[in-house]
């Protein structure tokens, strides 16, 4: 029980977070960013790539080798299929095939968060007509994904301000000064 409490002693610190990395841009937009996977030891590191909690993001790679003195950058996806804010955690486990690289390595954690800056409409339908008068528009709705779903249709329109005319008071006013 001792070496049990001795072992998560020491493992556990390197599974929190060593930092966020924050994926912003627009929605349905392809965002791409490096981690940046160092080797300080004289032992070539070799770590497996796991990616939890989303499948929003997505890596490349899913074995990463890193010399000794050198660094790797480590491509992470992204693509928003939501408005809201997606978190996933990426995961470096160390491999213990080169020697005893697994104990000169520790499991780097990092937090992965999205952030949808603007929403981007995929068509816009205008229709015009007198007011009050009644018109039909047909609208063809497609599914961007590969299940079914329910969706929501948002109608908007826009408040045009419309130009006051000169009363006949206000036109006699001016008429003698013009």
């Amino acid at each position: 029980m001792l070496f049990l409490c001795h072992f998560l002693f020491c493992a556990l610190p390197h599974f929190v977070p060593r930092t966020t990395v924050e994926f912003r841009g627009k929605l349905h937009e392809h965002i791409r960013k490096h981690i940046t996977v160092r080797n300080t030891g004289e032992v070539p590191l070799v770590f497996d790539v796991h990616l939890d909690n989303s499948s929003d993001f997505s890596v490349d790679q899913q074995v990463v080798a890193v010399l000794p003195g050198q660094e790797v950058a480590l491509p992470v996806g992204f693509v928003s299929r939501f408005s809201r804010s997606v978190e996933a955690t990426l995961l470096c486990v160390p491999r213990g095939a080169a020697g005893n690289a697994a104990i000169a390595a520790g499991t780097m954690v990092f937090q992965l968060k999205s952030s949808v800056s603007e929403l981007r409409s995929k068509s816009t339908v205008t229709c015009e007509t007198p007011c009050y008068d009644a018109t039909t528009v047909n609208v063809t709705i497609a599914n961007p994904f590969g299940s079914e779903g329910t969706f929501a249709v948002r109608l908007s329109q826009e408040l045009v301000q419309a130009v006051k005319a000169p009363r006949a008071k206000d036109k006699q006013a001016r008429a003698p000064g013009d």
